[in-house]
């Protein structure tokens, strides 16, 4: 009663068989984002414009997968770092010597 059946040895899958297939390869989703950024005025622009122009051009892409093919590549917009404030500035900002 309390045994299953016996069915026999399960078949051995690799989870590569079972993903889907994307419809845009990595190579070919860099070219898209290449022109993409060559036809920008700026700089650079970030993974967010990028896939929502991907997305207007037709190619839907997720965000991750776009993150990671500009890493891996180099193509992200550089990040602008913040000024350290040090106590010399603050005292400077407050009209008093340190």
């Amino acid at each position: 009663m309390g045994k299953k059946a016996d069915k026999g040895p399960r078949p051995v899958t690799s989870g590569a068989t079972r993903r889907l297939k994307t419809v845009q390869a990595d190579p070919a989703l860099v070219i898209a984002i290449r022109e993409i950024l060559a036809s920008s005025p700026f700089h650079g622009e970030g993974y967010r414009k990028v896939r929502a122009r991907l997305a207007h051009r037709g190619l839907p892409v997720s965000g991750k997968r776009v993150l990671r093919v500009m890493r891996q590549h180099r193509l992200l917009a550089p990040r602008r770092l913040g000024h350290r404030t040090t106590a010399q500035a603050r005292a400077d900002a407050r009209g008093r010597a340190a």
